[in-house]
């Protein structure tokens, strides 16, 4: 599975390490328990967030808890 993770401070995207055996998705039933791809906390997927910083190879982003998604929205300000 391809993972891209944008840089905010370089402002390019590289491969991101995740773990084989986090359930991470762009796309799912709103009651399957899916893993943030930030911080791999299992959340469902109707409760996550589509995610600005990973993303796979066609750009759709992979999905976030609010904690991790919250958290990383204030940064994109000082791009």
């Amino acid at each position: 599975m391809i993972v891209h993770r944008y840089n905010i401070v370089t402002g390019k995207y590289t491969d991101a390490n995740i773990p084989n055996d986090w359930n991470i998705s762009v796309k799912d039933d709103n009651d399957t328990i899916i893993n943030c791809i930030h911080c791999g906390q299992p959340i469902k997927y109707s409760e996550s967030f589509e995610s600005i910083r990973y993303t796979n190879e066609h750009g759709k982003g992979y999905r976030e808890c609010p904690t991790c998604y919250n958290n990383f929205l204030p940064l994109t300000k000082f791009q």
